[in-house]
């Protein structure tokens, strides 16, 4: 078992108060485990518990609400910090955006340290930073009482709450694993990134043990633990989850469960509060059930539950659902129970839910299987299998802890700067969002989806694979680009945002053109992170010149080596091209020899200071544009089919990109289709030229459009202007 140990809190400093925790639980009674359900029976439980609190209360929750039970959970904490007691309360900063400043001073005047999580500005009205979040749900009382579960502060935990009221579960713990929980959340508190260390053997006789997923040595345990259970199985395994859409092998470990005679349970959503959820679970229902899977569907009202039971003395309860966020990217916690009397409670509860108030999924009742859907089917699997790995692609961050503090009312009365402003400001970003939303709509409205899909569908699936591999590639080497011109520059943003600014700004770039893509998103991303508009102006500048001067290079070495036959309609001819060849190749070796006898040399062109890269940087600029056009070219060698000699394909590449330029229409539509067929027309069958366009299309274009979209809500929530107002403010 790979989970967190007292022991483990002595790298940051708490040997000394470990060890005596540690004893203290060595001479007491084995761990009492009691099932709570609902808020009906959390509720009333932790505010009898806090208010007989003496010493300490540690609390971590996602979610507290200004509603009657985050009120009157407000009132318990106020009188117990009132009366002495160290209160300690950590809330996402997701989870808990609306908390009012009202609420907030009540609690730090009475005494309690309140922390955020990960504290994020919303955009528009809506939440940022919806990745990496705290969703751990624990409660420690005097190092005596623990509680772990799924149940959020919310109103919307209790029955009479109507029909959306959900059903979740807690367990309240009193016995050793209490220190351990303490220790972990003491931890947390000093280092907000604090990952326990390993245990050297995954051997645990323990009888109720807490186990963690965070985003660095703990990444996959909570999920490992339930493939190394279900693994195990004999008899049965229950599992009743809100989120249900986990990982590959996960779902294969549920079906080799069923097919050597183990009764497999899954009870999920029928009535979801979130119902794109229960659609995603149920692409993957005739997969499950084909193997012997037996799927029920809660219907009363929303399920909350992260639950299961496994044979006679297996049991887990807590935060983590089994989906990509919980699996993957959130803070979680769980417990594991290894108990006859805890798992036959649970068990008895759960199987009365099933008899009661679910209904059966009947593998009749599913949509027969289609092309389409088998397609869809390949897709989502192989999501699922690759999820965790590029879930690690996502903007991450170091995350943060803020403690809260009383509003100074000096502060609070005095009247916003530049109220003006700012709401000019707002309305160009709202402005800006409407024109980005318009052209994606266009583009969408312009691409023939069925037959992209049906293209794609036909394709060889390893070609298509290297496809995507080699597209990834190339707009890796892209994002070089900035990366190279943050040196020239001279500004100090990460090498992370740069390449999210650089992605974002490729993809946008190639669909709808050099002005919105490459120039309008370099400067909305860029100014978003304080850098002046001069600044701004050079990386642009380096960024172009880089990605045309390896063109220049590249296509004087095929041009002049004849490499492309020329149409002889074409009136430059073959000689005109070959001669064009050899002065574009004299234009990269002059850039280069330039740069090596005017160092540091700048020029002042309409007010503009125009300064040369060091030679070593112009190297740098050659090498990288070659490599990204060479790579373009070896995608389309392979989309088509690799029936043609790769030079010949770089070649028509190069001819078709400044025919697309020419023509000045947004990522060339029709125009390298039409340069393409006329130069490849002799060697390759139409159709195969067809098809490979149509996929190249699809996955150097519209996929990472797609993909851009959502790398630039990301950093559109997290940016920061790192600039101060230049006002006599500014250095207070």
């Amino acid at each position: 078992m790979r989970g967190t140990t007292t022991a483990d809190v002595v790298t940051i400093g708490h040997r000394k108060h470990a060890l005596r925790m540690a004893a203290h639980a060595s001479t007491r009674k084995p761990d009492k485990v009691r099932l709570l359900e609902n808020g009906d029976e959390f509720f009333p439980r932790v505010l009898e518990v806090i208010a007989a609190a003496r010493r300490e209360i540690l609390l971590e929750t996602f979610i507290l609400f200004e509603d009657e039970v985050g009120n009157a959970l407000h009132a318990a904490l106020i009188a117990a910090a009132k009366r002495g007691v160290e209160v300690d309360v950590t809330v996402d900063g997701y989870g808990s955006h609306a908390l009012s400043r009202d609420f907030v001073d009540a609690l730090t005047t009475g005494g309690v340290r309140l922390r955020v999580f990960d504290p994020s500005p919303q955009i528009l009205g809506m939440r940022s930073r919806m990745f990496r979040r705290m969703h751990r749900k624990l409660l420690v009382v005097d190092g005596v009482h623990a509680f772990i579960g799924g149940i959020n502060f919310a109103v919307d935990h209790l029955t009479d709450n109507g029909p959306r009221a959900k059903r979740d579960y807690a367990v309240e713990l009193d016995g050793p694993a209490v220190a351990e929980i303490r220790a972990y959340m003491k931890a947390t508190i000093a280092d907000p990134g604090f990952s326990p260390g390993r245990r050297a053997s995954r051997a645990n006789a323990a009888r109720v043990r807490l186990v963690i997923r965070d985003n660095r040595r703990h990444r996959d345990d909570i999920e490992i633990e339930y493939r190394r259970a279900i693994r195990a199985a004999r008899r049965e395994v229950i599992i009743a989850n809100a989120y249900f859409f986990p990982g590959y092998r996960l779902l294969r470990a549920l079906r080799a469960a069923a097919r050597r005679g183990v009764r497999v349970v899954l009870l999920l959503q029928g009535q979801p509060d979130k119902p794109y959820t229960t659609f995603a679970a149920r692409m993957l229902y005739r997969y499950l059930t084909s193997a012997g899977v037996r799927i029920y569907e809660y219907c009363e009202r929303p399920f909350h539950g992260k639950v299961a039971v496994i044979d006679h003395d297996w049991a887990t309860v807590g935060s983590s659902n089994l989906d990509p966020l919980s699996l993957s990217l959130n803070l979680e916690a769980n417990i594991v129970v290894r108990d006859a009397r805890f798992t036959a409670q649970l068990r008895e509860r759960l199987l009365a839910l099933i008899q009661r108030e679910c209904r059966a999924i009947e593998p009749a009742e599913l949509p027969p299987p289609t092309p389409l859907r088998a397609f869809a089917g390949f897709i989502v699997f192989h999501l699922l299998r690759r999820f965790p790995a590029w879930a690690g692609l996502l903007p991450a961050h170091t995350p943060t802890v803020a403690l809260m503090e009383r509003e100074d009312e000096s502060t609070a009365t005095r009247p916003a700067r530049g109220p003006r402003r700012r709401w000019f400001t707002r309305a160009l970003l709202a402005l800006f969002l409407v024109v980005v939303a318009f052209l994606l709509y266009r583009q969408a409205q312009a691409v023939d989806w069925e037959t992209v899909a049906t293209t794609i569908a036909a394709y060889d699936g390893r070609a298509l694979l290297l496809a995507l591999g080699l597209a990834a590639a190339s707009y890796l080497v892209y994002c070089g680009y900035d990366v190279l011109a943050r040196r020239y520059a001279g500004h100090a943003l990460a090498t992370r945002r740069v390449i999210g600014i650089a992605f974002v700004s490729y993809a946008f770039n190639l669909n709808f053109g050099t002005l919105i893509g490459g120039a309008g998103f370099r400067l909305r991303l860029y100014a978003r992170c304080g850098l002046p508009a001069a600044t701004i102006a050079r990386i642009l500048g380096f960024s172009i010149a880089t990605n045309w001067l390896g063109y220049v290079a590249l296509a004087g070495g095929v041009l002049a080596a004849r490499v492309v036959p020329i149409p002889s309609t074409w009136k430059l001819g073959a000689d005109g091209l070959q001669a064009l060849g050899f002065v574009l190749l004299v234009a990269a070796a002059g850039y280069l020899a330039v740069c090596a006898a005017f160092k540091e040399r700048a020029w002042t062109v309409r007010g503009h200071e125009i300064r040369l890269p060091p030679v070593r940087l112009a190297l740098a600029q050659l090498g990288l544009s070659a490599a990204n056009w060479l790579t373009i070219a070896a995608l389309l060698f392979v989309l088509l089919g690799e029936q043609t000699a790769y030079p010949l394909v770089l070649g028509v590449l190069l001819v078709s990109a400044i025919a697309g330029v020419l023509a000045h229409i947004p990522a060339g539509v029709g125009v390298i289709e039409l340069v393409f067929l006329m130069l490849l027309g002799g060697t390759l069958p139409q159709h195969t030229i067809i098809a490979g366009l149509v996929v190249y299309r699809a996955v150097y274009y519209l996929a990472p459009l797609l993909a851009a979209v959502i790398v630039y809500v990301g950093l559109e929530a997290s940016s920061r202007r790192t600039s101060q107002p230049a006002d006599s403010d500014a250095t207070r």
